[in-house]
């Protein structure tokens, strides 16, 4: 798809679409962020349910480092992944805690290279968070071997 046809594309689809939302449950930045990290392998249902369980309990990067991992990944044990996907929230709120006071950044220049979330898909394939105040951007990327 050359340049043109993806302005296109794009622009048929803020016509369309000028609100977009997702399926995701989420109050604030940081929750969503652990949604679309959870997100990988997984149905945004599936994610809903753990989420309604695990947001009452611990939804800020103190409490889910409070749980810990054996706790977290009793939550998290429904989704695919739930192992590594448990090591990357906690070493997210981990970063979120000693770099950013705890807060979600708003821009994407502050939150740096650290906070390029990647949570590891089949096939090589990753899928990257940008969280933008409570605006997501999120992209699969395909990397190719040499």
């Amino acid at each position: 798809m050359n340049k043109n046809t993806r302005r296109l594309l794009f622009e048929r689809l803020s016509a369309q679409r000028p609100n977009p939302t997702t399926e995701l449950l989420f109050d604030n930045g940081f929750e969503l962020l652990i949604a679309v990290m959870l997100s990988a392998q997984s149905t945004d249902v599936a994610v809903n349910k753990v989420t309604r369980r695990l947001y009452p309990v611990a939804n800020t990067p103190e409490a889910l480092l409070t749980l810990g991992e054996e706790r977290l990944e009793s939550y998290l044990k429904t989704l695919g992944l739930y192992r590594a996907k448990t090591r990357n929230v906690l070493a997210t709120c981990q970063i979120l805690l000693e770099k950013y006071a705890s807060a979600v950044p708003r821009d994407r220049a502050a939150r740096g290279k650290e906070l390029l979330l990647r949570v590891s898909r089949p096939a090589g394939a990753q899928k990257r968070c940008h969280v933008r105040g409570l605006c997501l951007y999120a992209q699969s990327r395909r990397y190719r071997r040499r």
